[in-house]
């Protein structure tokens, strides 16, 4: 979606910002693989490799359920 037709939103002929938005949309990317090995490893007991833990989301704490920060909580 990022790309645009024909990816010419990342085409570097004609500015830098195709550069940005081609980062943009691979951090996105990255963020959003994380989330799903992170839930695959969890929900069936995989090892993760040690460079692909850097993708991962943070493992919840005790502070994550506390929801009083929250209006109305």
């Amino acid at each position: 979606m990022a790309a645009g037709p024909d990816a010419r939103n990342f085409d570097l002929k004609y500015s830098m910002q195709g550069a940005e938005t081609f980062g943009l949309a691979m951090g996105d990317l990255r963020s959003q693989l994380g989330f799903y090995v992170g839930a695959l490893a969890t929900q069936y007991g995989l090892p993760v490799e040690m460079h692909l833990r850097r993708i991962l989301p943070p493992q919840p704490t005790d502070e994550d359920d506390d929801l009083s920060w929250i209006p109305g909580f």
